[in-house]
């Protein structure tokens, strides 16, 4: 897949327009009525036919580290040489667009003459009986400066250092390097040996993942013939301080994930940086495929520690810990780990029972096993576990809706009748709570009223909100903290009407 980012050619055209009259790697001055502008051949050359032709002859000039330009005015060329520079152009009189037009045709700068001179006809022949005022910022011609500058990747033509790659010699440009990325910018101005070295080693660095970085520096565009190579060129991109080139490679990665390559992407990605958001979109659409995919029993230790950390709402405890059992019976090597990454599974409405048949006493002691559940069992009813949603499937709440009772997650929610008025959650044990949060599916009633009541039990109830009229699409209700295990909530009107159920959430916080 080839990416050209419109956003990424326009940075890199404005990054070069920032050399404009800059000292910074300038290695030629042009002198025009005395003053001394300072430039750099590549970019004369690139861009001006002109110059190109002078610095490919024999011509003294195209040596020299000074060139007097004649019959030349210095604020016409300033024009010119910003054009050359940036793809832009602003003048204010009419006798100065004129001026910079004929400087075009003698510089052979075509298509900035063309432009100029049907701007000052077009002026001509409405006026308006206002002053002359033109500005160019031509898209064409900034997408033709990144082209340009994009022509000498990996050309040896003005190339001043040498970037060796696993053995293999990359022609380069110190300006364009450090213009367009801020690795090379910082280490050109320090004291460092490859500052002023005409070979630079790279290393941690594989050739075919820097090569692709280093067509997006040059041309702000970059090709993924597949998934291996952009999660390359995301790593490097991280390594070399392209946040650019980030976001696109982010943007591939996340766009092209799918359970075939969830693990591989996951694994790949933990190694360099513990974040799961790359591939979190899948990871919600097709959390349960994930869980049974055969890649699964393949993530490291690590990556799954950052799975179980990340893994959506909902998804089932039971069904987590179930893939987990699978991974552990595939990854006997790293059994000292499994009581640690257990404690990372909500072990609520699980009891113990069952908890030991689903763990085989080869991977995990029954006192292990147990001390987990238990520790899990204290800190949740002693409030010690902050800004985390019990109400959810991953925890192992459960809904019953006239006498029916499935998992709060939207995969079972749609196999009851939600036509009722009243709902019951059971969080599976009792936690410590002082707030609720509901995504309400109104967004203004003076008559719908809601009712939330709260129990150890289920049986003795004590209502903690008590709200009529609802004038917010989302609330937050909040209470003195109490332990909780049923939830009861109550509407004088169906609930589908008033919340929506499966955003319902239950914090302590």
């Amino acid at each position: 897949m080839s990416t050209s980012d419109k956003s990424g050619v326009a940075r890199l055209a404005k990054e070069i327009g920032g050399l404009y009259l800059s000292n910074d790697f300038s290695d030629v001055t042009l002198v025009i009525d005395g003053t001394d502008l300072p430039a750099h051949r590549m970019i004369l050359s690139q861009r001006c036919p002109y110059f190109k032709t002078m610095f490919a002859s024999r011509m003294i000039e195209s040596m020299s580290k000074r060139i007097e330009l004649r019959e030349t005015p210095i604020n016409g060329f300033k024009h010119v040489l910003k054009w050359i520079y940036t793809a832009e152009i602003e003048i204010s009189q009419m006798d100065t667009a004129l001026e910079v037009a004929r400087l075009s045709n003698m510089y052979l700068l075509t298509e900035l003459e063309k432009l100029i001179m049907k701007y000052v006809e077009e002026f001509k022949l409405n006026p308006h009986g206002t002053s002359f005022e033109m500005f160019i910022s031509d898209k064409r011609g900034v997408a033709q400066l990144a082209e340009e500058i994009g022509e000498l990747y990996l050309k040896e033509d003005f190339s001043d250092v040498t970037i060796v790659v696993d053995g293999t010699e990359l022609p380069a440009h110190r300006m364009i390097l450090s213009q367009r990325c801020p690795y090379f910018k910082t280490m050109f101005a320090s004291s460092m040996i490859e500052s002023t070295s005409e070979r630079i080693e790279l290393r941690e660095t594989p050739i075919n993942g820097f090569k692709s970085v280093l067509q997006w520096i040059y041309a702000g565009e970059i090709e993924f013939s597949q998934m291996d190579t952009a999660l390359e060129v995301h790593r490097l991109s991280n390594m070399y301080q392209l946040n650019d080139l980030k976001r696109t490679t982010s943007s591939y990665i996340s766009n092209n994930s799918n359970v075939d390559n969830f693990c591989m992407i996951l694994n790949r990605s933990t190694s360099w940086s513990p974040d799961c958001s790359l591939i979190y979109d899948c990871l919600e659409e097709s959390g349960a495929a994930v869980l049974t995919h055969e890649t699964f029993l393949n993530l490291s230790k690590d990556s799954m520690k950052l799975m179980l950390e990340d893994l959506p709402d909902d998804l089932i405890n039971v069904e987590i810990l179930e893939a987990f059992v699978r991974w552990m019976k595939a990854n006997p090597d790293q059994s000292e780990h499994f009581p640690d990454l257990l404690k990372l599974i909500s072990l609520n409405s699980i009891a113990f029972g069952d908890l030991a048949s689903l763990v085989p006493s080869e991977l995990m002691s029954a006192n292990v096993l147990m001390e987990v559940a238990r520790e899990q069992q204290a800190v949740n009813a002693n409030g010690q576990i902050k800004d985390t949603n019990f109400a959810t499937a991953k925890c192992g709440a459960k809904v019953t809706i006239d006498n029916k009772h499935v998992f709060l997650s939207k995969r079972y929610l749609c196999e009851i009748d939600d036509d009722t008025n009243e709902v019951v959650i059971d969080l599976g044990q009792p936690v410590k709570l002082n707030t609720f949060c509901a995504y309400q599916a109104i967004g203004y009633s003076e008559t719908s009223r809601i009712d939330i009541s709260v129990s150890t039990d289920g049986v003795n109830w004590t209502c903690v909100v008590h709200q009529r009229s609802i004038d917010y699409n989302f609330s937050d209700y909040n209470f003195v903290e109490r332990v909780v295990r049923f939830i009861q909530i109550c509407g004088d009107e169906p609930l589908y009407e008033i919340l929506e159920l499966d955003a319902f959430a239950a914090y302590y916080e």
